[in-house]
């Protein structure tokens, strides 16, 4: 079963030294008012304040476990999560702020996709078991 991850602390790299936050959704937003109304509406939707960290652009290098450079070359051949932390790199880049939401079990990710009508993510990634799902 995934565990909640101190993304300020302990950044989740943990595919042969690629981000891989098992059981996360990981949403970036232009806007960081839309960020922080999505996790308003979780928190009432029976989310707790411990499963979502807020992470500003400037800091997800480092949330992400520093440069893709440092990445295996096993995840490099396997190459989704490679590409997935690009991707995550340029929407920061281009200042997105971005929410990641703990939801472990089918439930709660139906709860996080339920909410997400209505907003609109620039990207919204489910880290399941061996894949990389979109909410």
């Amino acid at each position: 079963m995934p565990t909640r991850i101190d993304f300020q602390k302990d950044p989740p790299v943990n595919f042969f030294g690629a981000f891989y936050p098992l059981g996360y959704g990981v949403l970036a937003f232009k806007e960081k008012q839309e960020a922080e109304r999505l996790k308003k509406l979780l928190l009432e939707n029976g989310f707790h304040e411990a499963d979502m960290t807020m992470i500003a652009a400037t800091d997800l290098v480092k949330a992400e476990g520093g440069e893709v450079d440092h990445v295996d070359g096993v995840a490099r051949a396997v190459g989704g999560e490679t590409k997935t932390m690009e991707k995550h790199r340029e929407l920061a880049k281009a200042g997105a702020t971005f929410l990641m939401v703990f939801a472990p079990d089918d439930a709660s990710t139906e709860r996080l996709s339920s909410a997400l009508k209505g907003f609109t993510p620039l990207t919204s990634d489910k880290y399941e078991r061996l894949t990389i799902n979109g909410l």
